[in-house]
C-alpha cells in the first residue's frame, strides 16, 4: 500500500506538470509572464487543466481513446514545460515568496491558528482521496461516463445515463486518470482543484489585505464541512468553484492592470465553467452582469463585456455541439419541449423536474426567507436536505456587510454576485451544490469585511476573529465524526483490503461483487433501486438513474399480464434483476391499484438466485 500511494502521487505530480506545462503556453501567446501577471501559476495550472481536457475530449470523439493514446498528451505537455523553463521558473519564484509569508518574522497568533486548520484539513482530506470512491453521483456518472468511453475507445451516448451527457470538461480529466492509473488519480485531481482554489483565494485576499486575511479566507473556505466533503469525492464542484473564482479574478486584474489578455483569460475560465457544468451559464452571466454595473462605464465595457462571453460560449461549445448532434438537444436533457431529446420524454421531464423541485426548503416566501438559516444549520428542514450544510459562518457576512458598509469595487463586485445567484439559486434549484461555486467569493469578502473594519472596531474585530475559531473547530468536529466513518486509515494501512473498505461502506457491494463473479459477458442485470455502486459493477447492465425502477416498471405497465412482463424484460436481453426489497413497497405505491397485483405476482415467477441483506438477485426465468 506505501508503494502504491508513492506510485500515486508522482502520476498527479507528472499530469499535473504536463497541464502546467500547456499553461504557461497559452500565458505566453497571450503575452502573459510572470513580471506582469499576478497569480501567474494559478492561472497556468488552471489553463493547463482546461487544454489537456479538452485534448482528451478530442481524442475521444476521434475514437482513439486507449492508454497508448494518452502517454503522449501527458509527454507534450511535459516537453511544453521545460520549453518555458524559465517561465516556470519565475512564476514559482513568486508563488514561493507569497508563500513564505505565512510564516514570516511577525508573530500572529491569529495567523498560526488558521494555519493549523488548513493544514489539518488539507491531510484529513488527501486521507479520504486515497481511498476508493464510494460517493453516490461518482459511482453512477462521474467515473462510469469516463469507464464507459475507455471501454468503447472513444465519446458516445450512453444509453439508459442521461447524466453522461452532462458538460463533462472536469471528466476528461478524470478520463486520463483512469487510463493512466484509475479512480483514486481522478479523485486526486478533484482534491487537486480545491488546493489550487485554497492558494488562489490566499494569494489575491492577501495581495489586496494582508497575510492574515488571506489565510483566514482561505481557511474559511477550506474547513466548510461541504469543501471537506467533496475534497474527498470524485465530483466536478471543487473544478467549477475553481473555474469560476478565477474568472472574477481576472476581470478584477484586468480592472486594475487594463491587459487585454485577462479578459481573454476571464471568457477561457467562463467557458470551463459552462463547460463543466449547465449552471455554469448562469453563472458567467451574473458575472458579466456585475462586471456591466461596476466596472468602466460606457460602451467599451459593453463590448468588452460581449466578447468576453463569446470566447467563453467558443471554449464550451464542444460540449453543447456533440449533445447537439447525438441527442438533437443541446443543454440535454433539459429544454426538452424546445428541444425534444433521444431516449427522453415529457413525462420522464415532468418527472425530473418534480425530483428536483423537492431539494431544499421549496418554494413560497416564508421558505425562501429561511433559506440563509436552513443552509446554513438545518440542512433542508422538513425538507430533503442540500446534500450538505455549511455552517454558521456566513452569516456574519449580510451584517458586517450593513456595519461597515464597503466601498471597495471588489468587495461590491463580490457581493453582488453572491446575492444575485443565491437569490436565482434559491428560485430553481435548491441543491447546495449549485450554490457551491459562491463559497469561494463569499469567503474573501467575509476576510476583507473583518480585516478592514474601523479601527475603533478593535474589540469586536476580536471576538469576531474568536467566533471564526470557535466556526472552525465546530466543523472540524463534524468532520471527524465523517472521518471516522470512512476509516481511511483501515485501508491506507493495509488492515481492510480494497473489497474490505467497499463491503463495510456501500451495502449493495456484496451483490455486485457475486454479480461480478458468477455471471458472464453474456448476462445483463436490471438493477432496480440500486441506490450506490453502480461503476464496481462488470457485467452488461440496465440502470434508470434517478428513476430507479423505470425499466421494471415500464414493463409492467406496458403488459396485461405478469408472464407478458417477464417476456417483455426477456425481449430486452435481461437475464437477471437485482431488487432492492427495501423499495418494492415504493414500487407497489407508484405503480398504484391498477398495476400493483401484477408487480407482486411477477416477483412471485421470477427465480430467486442469491439474498444479500436487503437486495435480492433473481433470474428472468419462471420459478421452477
Amino acid at each position: 500500500m506505501p508503494s502504491d500511494i508513492v506510485y500515486w502521487f508522482a502520476l498527479i505530480l507528472l499530469l499535473y506538470l504536463s497541464a502546467l506545462g500547456y499553461g504557461l503556453c497559452v500565458l505566453s501567446w497571450l503575452k502573459l509572464a510572470p513580471h506582469n501577471t499576478p497569480m501567474y501559476i494559478i492561472y497556468a495550472s488552471g489553463i493547463g487543466y482546461g487544454t489537456t481536457a479538452y485534448l482528451i475530449f478530442i481524442l475521444g470523439i476521434l475514437q482513439v481513446l486507449y492508454a497508448g493514446s494518452a502517454y503522449p498528451v501527458l509527454i507534450l505537455g511535459l516537453v511544453a514545460l521545460c520549453y518555458r523553463r524559465q517561465d516556470l521558473r519565475s512564476g514559482m519564484q513568486k508563488l514561493f515568496k507569497d508563500i513564505a509569508q505565512v510564516t514570516g518574522p511577525r508573530f500572529s497568533i491569529d495567523r498560526w491558528a488558521w494555519l493549523f486548520f488548513i493544514c489539518l484539513f488539507i491531510i484529513l482530506n488527501l486521507s479520504i482521496t486515497l481511498t476508493p470512491p464510494l460517493s453516490k453521483d461518482a459511482l453512477i456518472y462521474h467515473l462510469v461516463g469516463p469507464r464507459l468511453f475507455i471501454q468503447n475507445h472513444g465519446i458516445g451516448f450512453v444509453s439508459g445515463n442521461f447524466y453522461t451527457n452532462f458538460p463533462f470538461t472536469t471528466e476528461m480529466l478524470f478520463t486520463l486518470g483512469m487510463l493512466l492509473q484509475g479512480p483514486i488519480l481522478a479523485k486526486l485531481i478533484h482534491f487537486s482543484f480545491g488546493v489550487l482554489t485554497l492558494v488562489a483565494i490566499f494569494q489575491w485576499t492577501a495581495a489586496k489585505s494582508s497575510v492574515s486575511t488571506g489565510l483566514l479566507a482561505a481557511a474559511v473556505y477550506y474547513t466548510l464541512p461541504l469543501v471537506a466533503k467533496l475534497s474527498g469525492w470524485a465530483y466536478i464542484d471543487l473544478s467549477l468553484a475553481f473555474f469560476v473564482l478565477i474568472m472574477i479574478i481576472a476581470l478584477l486584474h484586468w480592472r486594475e492592470f487594463h491587459h487585454k489578455g485577462f479578459l481573454a483569460l476571464a471568457g477561457v475560465f467562463g467557458g470551463l465553467a459552462m463547460g463543466t457544468k449547465y449552471s455554469g451559464i448562469l453563472m458567467v452571466l451574473v458575472i458579466i452582469l456585475g462586471a456591466l454595473l461596476f466596472f468602466t462605464k460606457g460602451n467599451r465595457m459593453g463590448a468588452r463585456a460581449v466578447r468576453v462571453f463569446l470566447i467563453a460560449a467558443v471554449v464550451a461549445s464542444p460540449w453543447y455541439i456533440k449533445n447537439w448532434v447525438l441527442t438533437g438537444n443541446p443543454t440535454y436533457p433539459f429544454l426538452y419541449p424546445l428541444f425534444g431529446g433521444r431516449e427522453w420524454s415529457q413525462e420522464m421531464a415532468k418527472t425530473y423536474a418534480m425530483f428536483l423541485s423537492f431539494v431544499g426548503s421549496g418554494p413560497g416566501i416564508l421558505n425562501y426567507l429561511r433559506l440563509p438559516w436552513d443552509i446554513c444549520f438545518v440542512g433542508g428542514g422538513t425538507r430533503p436536505d442540500f446534500d450538505g450544510f455549511i455552517g454558521p459562518i456566513f452569516l456574519l457576512v449580510p451584517i458586517l456587510s450593513v456595519a461597515v458598509r464597503p466601498k471597495s469595487v471588489e468587495i461590491r463586485f463580490m457581493l453582488f454576485f453572491s446575492l444575485l445567484y443565491f437569490i436565482l439559486w434559491g428560485m430553481l434549484i435548491q441543491q447546495l451544490r449549485l450554490l457551491f461555486p459562491i463559497l469561494p467569493i463569499l469567503s474573501i469578502v467575509l476576510a476583507l469585511l473583518i480585516y478592514k473594519s474601523p479601527q475603533a472596531w478593535l474589540r469586536t474585530r476580536s471576538c469576531i476573529l474568536y467566533f471564526c475559531l470557535f466556526t472552525f473547530a465546530i466543523n472540524t468536529y463534524f468532520y471527524l465524526d465523517h472521518f471516522r466513518r470512512i476509516a481511511p486509515y483501515k485501508y491506507l494501512s493495509g488492515i481492510q483490503s480494497e473489497a474490505q473498505f467497499l463491503r463495510s461502506h456501500l451495502p449493495s457491494y456484496t451483490a455486485i461483487e457475486y454479480i461480478n463473479h458468477h455471471l458472464t459477458d453474456r448476462d445483463k442485470v436490471l438493477f432496480v433501486f440500486l441506490v450506490n455502486g453502480l461503476y464496481y459493477c462488470k457485467r452488461p447492465y440496465v440502470y434508470d438513474p434517478v428513476f430507479e425502477a423505470n425499466t421494471f416498471m415500464d414493463a409492467i405497465k406496458a403488459s396485461t399480464s405478469a408472464r407478458e412482463a417477464l417476456a417483455h424484460l426477456r425481449e430486452k436481453g435481461i437475464t437477471h434483476i437485482l431488487i432492492n426489497h427495501d423499495y418494492v413497497s415504493s414500487i407497489a405505491s407508484i405503480l398504484g391499484e391498477r398495476h400493483r397485483e401484477k408487480l407482486f405476482k411477477l416477483m412471485g415467477l421470477l427465480s430467486p438466485q442469491a439474498r444479500f441483506r436487503n437486495y435480492r438477485l433473481y433470474r428472468v426465468a419462471e420459478r421452477s
